[in-house]
């Protein structure tokens, strides 16, 4: 007879916060334990439900956004969550969930009504043991309070810097490496390096996962490394060329992506830049490691990859930089034609 499977026990703790008639949001500002995942489930977390009115005669309280953020969920640092709450006021029930045997979730969230955020007044405040509005008591509240805005200091007259010239622009290399990709209801696809790759003309097929190859033979096998994140908010571990990263068919759509080279090809002057665009969002990019994702809600829907060689301007050593801004879509208004792939000289990149 097989022994029974061990079950990772969740504790949880409930709290009811009295709020009047507006628009809120609520944000996760962290947490001071580290998040750990049992199963499927991310401890500590909570998820923030609307209650019908205390008297009965109101509306229920609307959770806003799409489904992932509609169920109320906040899971990581800087999750939000926006609700409407009908004339006559109403309450939420705010679930906190941790790993059993741990004193507290110590979630810092944050309430603040959309209309007051750039004021300095609080909605509510839960006492430390004690839910306001007669509530169950719960460790860790949700402090309802607004973030401090300190005056801001009048800056000294200062003089003019000198003109200081700006660095040459990198490099673009061609032909090098190119990028498989996979869209729900598409199938594979494949574009060069610098080209976009998905439905970046309809955006409507999300991205289940993607790969990067080398077109040259003699591309070091560990040169570039990358990694996903997907919707069920799970992450990939870093896999090397050719490695497929992500699912098919399984529903799971790609949110974010990393990428980054070997700190040898770093140290020949190489960076690797890359981008996204979603369904509902304009282009971010990022490079050398840094996250690139859409907001919450969003889905990604195409991506760009390309490796760049640094100005001579630029130091030996890149360090990973995000430069998360939102550009004019691909598909949607004139895009600037991208260089056609040539065959590349590995010898003179490298």
């Amino acid at each position: 007879m097989s022994s029974p499977r061990r079950i990772n026990p969740i504790a949880a703790e409930v709290q009811f916060i009295p709020l009047q008639a507006g628009f809120y949001l609520a944000t996760l500002r962290g947490t001071a334990r580290t998040p750990q995942q049992i199963g499927y489930f991310t401890v500590p977390s909570a998820q923030i439900c609307g209650l019908q009115s205390p008297d009965g005669k109101g509306g229920r309280i609307e959770m806003m956004g799409p489904r992932e953020v509609a169920e109320g969920w906040l899971q990581q640092r800087g999750d939000q969550v926006v609700f409407r709450v009908p004339d006559g006021g109403g309450q939420i029930l705010i679930t906190t969930y941790r790993a059993q045997g741990t004193k507290d979730s110590d979630l810092d969230i944050v309430i603040l009504p959309l209309t007051k955020l750039m004021g300095q007044s609080a909605v509510a405040t839960a006492p430390q043991g004690q839910a306001p509005g007669g509530g169950s008591a719960m460790p860790g509240p949700a402090a309802m309070r607004p973030p401090a805005r300190p005056a801001a200091a009048p800056l000294p007259p200062q003089a003019a810097a000198p003109p200081v010239a700006a660095p040459p622009p990198p490099q673009v290399l061609p032909g090098l490496i190119d990028v498989l990709v996979h869209n729900a209801m598409q199938g594979d696809g494949r574009a060069a390096s610098g080209a976009w790759a998905g439905d970046v003309q309809q955006r409507r097929n999300q991205l289940e996962g993607f790969a990067i190859t080398a077109t040259d033979g003699r591309f070091p096998a560990d040169g570039i490394t990358y990694r996903a994140g997907f919707t069920d908010r799970r992450e990939t571990r870093w896999m090397q060329l050719g490695a497929y990263c992500g699912t098919r068919g399984q529903g799971l759509g790609v949110v974010g992506i990393a990428l980054k080279l070997s700190p040898a090809l770093q140290q020949r002057g190489l960076d690797i830049e890359y981008g996204v665009v979603g369904r509902h969002t304009g282009v971010v990019t990022a490079r050398n490691g840094a996250t690139c994702r859409v907001p919450d809600g969003d889905v990604i829907v195409g991506i760009r990859v390309r490796l760049v060689r640094r100005g001579a301007g630029a130091q030996a050593q890149a360090q990973p930089q995000a430069q998360a801004r939102p550009q004019q879509a691909p598909g949607r208004g004139p895009q600037p034609s991208a260089a056609a792939p040539r065959p590349g000289d590995l010898g003179a990149w490298l």
